[in-house]
């Protein structure tokens, strides 16, 4: 596993810190941090903005990580860490980066919450919680290949419809640019392929990439990230349990990519 010290890297003129949880943002400034859950499941915090991100899952699939059972229960009853939450935003509707009734029970718990997603996902959450308004769902299905903006909390979100990988491909994927105070990109499981990237030539230049990390495993994929997504810093997801010693130490030379591995793991961007 991943060592919890801390350790501070720069790479393209981005310095970051990866730290155990309870990191917080130095120097008195507001936080801009991203924290594990599980699986592809992230929070974003980007001064005071905060982000919940294909976090919002039970079951899940196995052999990937689920969320313990205190993050689940802060997550659906919106408690710190994961309270205050501005959105929930979801890529698709696979088991492992969704659970319709626990983002439901979320936006209960959270009244100033809502959920970005496609239409696919949006309808999902509605009939698991049809006491939910209108108001609380933002559905933006831009066609394939292209990307719609909205804002959340004055904060520019890209919705991209990237395509998923592999097997039982959901109809509308999607990843989400966040132009924070780093600008982030979380894909879900889209497929590794320079045409399905192309629509991020005309956004704002990727400077952190939350990534699976079967990105970066070999040189042919991290070639591929390099050239077509292009981030200053790589964060790998979807690992694993059972992988991550094996993966940590066939990454380890790799030095642009930090790897999700603990519940509440903290990676904080430095400014």
């Amino acid at each position: 596993m991943l060592k919890r010290s801390l350790a501070v890297l720069s790479i393209g003129g981005l310095a970051w810190a990866a730290g155990a949880a309870g990191t917080t943002a130095e120097h008195g400034q507001r936080p801009c941090v991203i924290q594990y859950v599980a699986n592809a499941g992230v929070m974003f915090e980007t001064d005071g903005t905060r982000f919940l991100i294909d976090a919002p899952i039970r079951e899940g699939i196995q052999p990937y990580a689920t969320p313990t059972a205190r993050q689940r229960h802060a997550v659906e009853t919106a408690q710190p860490p994961f309270d205050k939450v501005s959105a929930v935003l979801i890529t698709h509707w696979h088991e492992d980066h969704l659970s319709a009734e626990a983002t439901a029970a979320q936006l209960r718990s959270s009244s100033a919450t809502v959920l970005v997603s496609s239409r696919e996902i949006v309808d999902r959450v509605q009939r698991a919680g049809p006491d939910l308004a209108p108001a609380r769902f933002v559905a933006l299905t831009p066609a394939p290949g292209e990307s719609q903006r909205t804002l959340v909390g004055g904060v520019p979100v890209h919705l991209l419809r990237l395509r998923h990988t592999g097997r039982r491909l959901p109809e509308q994927h999607v990843g989400f640019l966040i132009e924070g105070c780093r600008t982030v990109l979380h894909v879900g499981d889209a497929d590794t392929d320079a045409e399905n990237f192309a629509l991020l030539r005309a956004l704002p230049p990727v400077e952190v990439g939350v990534l699976p990390f079967w990105y970066v495993l070999d040189e042919p994929g991290r070639t591929f990230v390099r050239t077509s997504i292009r981030p200053s810093r790589i964060i790998g997801m979807h690992l694993p349990p059972a992988e991550a010693a094996d993966v940590s130490r066939k990454l380890s030379s790799v030095a642009d990519v930090t790897l999700l591995t603990e519940p509440d793991q903290r990676v904080v961007l430095a400014r």
